[in-house]
């Protein structure tokens, strides 16, 4: 699958699988090529020592710089043991100065996989326990002082049982950008360093984009613009793209849709998630996740076929408008200050 992620780094090469001895490692034998990470290809292969198979992320040799981060990030998913998250099994650098990780092979579908056929909204019960079980990974990760940076349906993994989705064991995946909650504010607030725009456009938060300093506040942003795409089955920002879905995101007003299966307490968190300033934002993923139970029997019925006429009129979310940033001269990183 396409990655649209930006990333301020160089683009690392990745594994041509044609050119690869039988077996990565001495024991894993590749199969399908079934995505791309942030810093590799992504392939289904059979761990021949273990009998079963695997999801190989694998970097190629000639980037040292990625294999350590390769590294880096193998070293954060060890220590996250947690069920919604994809589970570590292995990591190793290779002779030709590659790396690769290898991860459980989850049975199932990647939410982005999901969301692309239902090509409409998800039933709200299904989106707010996919929403739940990520803020849970969130959460665990945030304690561990470990941001994500990069929350999208791409990187959540749904699980298949029997025939069915399991929504509420989603497990988030791909921790290639994350980054570590190294400073304090005067709040005692940590934060990561700034200068540094890593992620997805489409769901990073406004801070985020202008590279500016972050905090466990702006993987929740991450996760209500994922929850938007999941109630509304739209995009926040709509096909703005590029220069066009910056501007907006810095810039306008959020508007959440009229949708009376949605209840307004649902609405006002989600308005929350989004909130452009990091400090009005929701701030911690444990209770964002705890906060599905007081919605869960009211959104329990399936979603109308057809639109319905709205209860009442849509919430909005008012923005204020940054003051412009000039782009920093080449070579540098982005400088920029929230207002």
């Amino acid at each position: 699958m396409a990655d649209d992620r930006i990333d301020a780094g160089p683009t690392p090469a990745t594994y041509d699988a044609g050119a690869h001895p039988p077996l990565v490692a001495g024991r894993y034998a590749l199969g399908e090529r079934v995505g791309n990470g942030g810093l590799a290809a992504v392939y289904r292969a059979r761990d021949r020592a273990a009998g079963r198979d695997v999801a190989l992320k694998l970097l190629a040799g000639g980037d040292p710089d990625g294999a350590d981060r390769i590294m880096r990030e193998a070293r954060t998913v060890a220590r996250l043991a947690h069920p919604n998250v994809v589970t570590l099994l292995d990591a190793g650098l290779l002779p030709d100065g590659g790396a690769y990780l290898a991860l459980e092979w989850v049975d199932g579908r990647s939410l982005e996989g999901v969301v692309q056929d239902a090509g409409g909204p998800l039933a709200p019960a299904d989106a707010l326990a996919v929403g739940a079980a990520v803020a849970r990974a969130l959460a665990a990760a945030h304690a561990l002082g470990i941001l994500h940076r990069d929350v999208k349906p791409h990187n959540v993994m749904i699980p298949r049982r029997g025939d069915r989705l399991a929504f509420a064991e989603a497990r988030l995946a791909d921790f290639g950008v994350q980054g570590a909650l190294e400073e304090e504010d005067a709040a005692g607030r940590r934060l990561t360093r700034s200068g540094f725009v890593v992620g997805t456009p489409a769901y990073m938060a406004p801070e985020q984009l202008l590279g500016a300093r972050q905090s466990t506040a702006t993987d929740l942003f991450g996760l209500g613009a994922m929850l938007y795409r999941l109630l509304f089955g739209t995009t926040l920002g709509g096909d703005a793209a590029g220069g066009a879905l910056i501007i907006s995101r810095l810039s306008e007003t959020v508007t959440l849709p009229a949708t009376p299966a949605l209840p307004e307490e649902l609405r006002a968190l989600l308005l929350t998630l989004l909130d452009r300033e990091p400090t009005r934002r929701a701030q911690d993923a444990g209770a964002v996740a705890e906060a599905r139970v007081r919605f869960e029997s009211r959104i329990s019925a399936p979603a109308p076929s057809a639109p319905a006429p709205p209860a009442s009129p849509p919430v909005t979310a008012t923005y204020a408008v940054p003051t412009p940033v000039a782009p920093p001269p080449a070579g540098a990183p982005p400088r920029a200050s929230m207002r």
